[in-house]
């Protein structure tokens, strides 16, 4: 029995493409947080509001006309504590299961933590301009995530840089990298001054603003275009050959 193969290629290509699960729509755009939240900084953790006391206490933060792409229309902004048990800032690879959390008309979009990269300027001394914090432990002195830098004589910014993914769960639906800047409005004083409130029992509080980032990953071929030009080549092949043996 002869089989007419430029018949039967498009016919499997639908039907296997037709099983295969579609492709995933990673979270796309940004968003803006701007004060007057409250965030405060001891030296073991960072606290999404004034009272630190409870994880239970982290407000969620209203958010209005400040998003673009998937984060358009945003209402709402949740963000969990960093604490670690070790009584030092987080800084590093991490693994840390909704962050953050964002209501949007489109469903909620979560964000994983990932990275905690460290401060940048050095260590602080006395004359430092731009410098972070340092954190010993085991032995090996670490800097710390926190970037402080002086501004005027006498004001100081803290910044923060956290990277993560961003996805509406499951995280099987497609993840997108997500890039967090945390910094103060303006913070009085100097950085000894603030490096004093962070060692304190109350440590550091002060308004902040964030800017997030969600960027898809590079577009790949998908597993069905991929059976579909597999599929187009073997059945151009076969077409040739019928023609030289013809």
């Amino acid at each position: 029995m002869r089989v007419n193969i430029r018949a039967v290629i498009p016919a499997l290509t639908i039907a296997t493409i037709a099983s295969l699960p579609a492709m995933a729509t990673p979270v796309n755009g940004t968003i803006d947080i701007v004060g007057p939240q409250v965030a405060t900084v001891t030296t073991g953790a960072i606290y999404w509001g004034a009272d630190h006391g409870q994880l239970a206490t982290n407000p969620i933060i209203p958010v209005t006309g400040s998003g673009t792409g998937d984060f358009t229309n945003v209402t709402s902004a949740f963000f969990r504590n960093l604490v670690n048990p070790a009584g030092f800032p987080v800084t590093g690879p991490v693994n840390i299961p909704d962050f953050a959390e964002f209501t949007t008309p489109a469903g909620t979009i979560r964000v994983d933590l990932t990275n905690v990269p460290a401060g940048v300027g050095g260590p602080c001394t006395a004359t430092s301009v731009t410098c972070s914090p340092t954190f010993t432990m085991g032995g090996t002195t670490f800097l710390s995530p926190f970037t402080l830098t002086q501004s005027t004589p006498t004001t100081v910014s803290v910044g923060i840089t956290l990277d993560g993914i961003a996805y509406f769960p499951p995280p099987s639906s497609g993840v997108s990298q997500l890039v967090d800047i945390e910094t103060t409005q303006v913070a009085n004083g100097t950085i000894a001054e603030i490096l004093s409130a962070v060692e304190s029992s109350a440590g550091f509080s002060h308004s902040y603003s964030g800017s997030l980032a969600a960027t898809p990953p590079s577009p790949v071929p998908e597993p069905g275009s991929m059976l579909l030009m597999g599929m187009g080549l073997l059945g151009a092949g076969a077409v040739a050959r019928k023609r030289v043996r013809g």
